[in-house]
């Protein structure tokens, strides 16, 4: 009997822990109870975000006050064009590159409507049209005239869409170097042009390199070979064998001294014992060029890699093979498109397009980093 009674407890027990099962998922589940409650209260408030919209449409189109702009809601936006010139703003879809410019008003969360409130969502309205579209803030970037497109804090150079054709905005102690007006290079309008025979940047830091570095680097180019970064002086044979870094043959490869490197990044040939090279697999001379970020951070030896905004790998140095070189000497200039190598002075320049390239005394986030990246080429597509 008690061994009966035992078993249909047993089963009682089972059959309770079902049910609650079916609750639980009924209740919480994608399709559960409480999920649908909070899609069908979103419905109720984006139906009634969006008729207060088209209410204030319908008042601003009236005879009466069509031409009084108090009435609008909504920051007005222009497209990129010379004639819009410093006030041009718009919105662009990351997914699609779908943008809008003239003609449409860009409500953002929090906005006030008369006799409704403050909008829990962002909004898109064209007043000539009618059209309302609710739209989704992670989506789409702001971008406008004047506004800094990259991380500030650190920021040794800024080569940067907004700012290109005003050398004397790059940062300080920037020069560009070997460009002649008139030789068809340099500037021209929307990036700069290197010859692959003088053409490079030259940078002195003003600030010390010690936690460490971000460098990116946006272009194209059709050579095998890109020098990317170095620390040069030209004509001076004694950093022929310190810090370097290209990218060649698809692959990303570093030179911080001429100390032998201790990383699984190691250069497979004996020969190169203070080489790195990390296969990256990406054509520099597609149609849109390619975004490089490298990494250093010398508080753990790490440099890490990123391509398009997205991280890539990472691998640990030995810290004297980071720090051996002259990455930390102030005196001696960052160079972009020049590199000095071989047993005996060569000087070696890269034929390129230069879209955006930024340097910092820091290591940023991954988040930072895949910002610059999307503001950096949203902001050139529009150009």
């Amino acid at each position: 009997f008690f061994y009966w009674l035992t078993i249909s407890n047993f089963l009682y027990i089972i059959v309770l822990l079902i049910l609650a099962g079916v609750t639980i998922t009924a209740l919480s589940g994608d399709n559960g109870i409480l999920q649908n409650a909070v899609r069908a209260k979103k419905l109720t408030e984006v139906k009634s975000e969006e008729e207060a919209i088209k209410i204030v449409v319908t008042v601003v189109n009236s005879e009466t006050i069509k031409e009084n702009s108090q009435y609008y809601v909504g920051v007005k936006l222009y497209d990129r064009t010379i004639e819009n010139g410093n006030k041009w703003h718009i919105l662009t879809n990351k997914n699609t590159d779908e943008t809008y410019g003239n003609g449409w008003n860009y409500i953002k969360k929090g906005e006030k409507i008369q006799d409704y409130g403050e909008t829990k969502y962002s909004w898109l309205v064209n007043y000539e049209t009618g059209e309302v579209k609710q739209i989704e803030e992670n989506e789409y970037i702001e971008l406008y005239y004047g506004m800094n497109l990259a991380i500030t804090e650190g920021l040794l150079l800024n080569v940067d869409p907004i700012n290109m054709e005003n050398e004397s905005s790059w940062g300080n102690g920037v020069t560009l170097k070997g460009v002649q007006d008139g030789d068809g290079y340099g500037y021209n309008g929307d990036a700069i042009l290197f010859d692959g025979v003088d053409d490079y940047i030259e940078i002195y830091a003003d600030t010390p390199i010690s936690e460490g570095l971000t460098f990116e680097f946006y272009g194209k180019s059709e050579d095998a070979l890109i020098n990317m970064l170095a620390k040069t002086i030209k004509g001076d044979n004694a950093y022929s064998h310190k810090f370097r870094i290209r990218y060649r043959n698809q692959s990303f490869e570093a030179c911080f001294s001429n100390k032998d490197c201790e990383s699984d990044w190691k250069y497979p040939e004996t020969t190169m014992v203070h080489w790195i090279k990390k296969a990256m697999n990406y054509d520099f001379n597609s149609e849109h060029g390619g975004y490089i970020t490298m990494s250093v951070n010398l508080e753990t030896n790490t440099i890490s890699l990123y391509l398009n905004g997205e991280y890539v790998d990472s691998t640990i140095c030995n810290h004297e093979w980071l720090v051996s070189g002259q990455l930390t000497d102030k005196s001696v200039p960052f160079t972009i498109g020049l590199m000095v190598d071989g047993e005996k002075y060569t000087e070696k320049y890269s034929k390129m397009e230069l879209y955006s390239c930024r340097l910092y005394n820091k290591v940023l986030t991954d988040e930072e980093i895949s910002d610059n990246y999307e503001k950096t080429t949203s902001y050139r597509n529009q150009t």
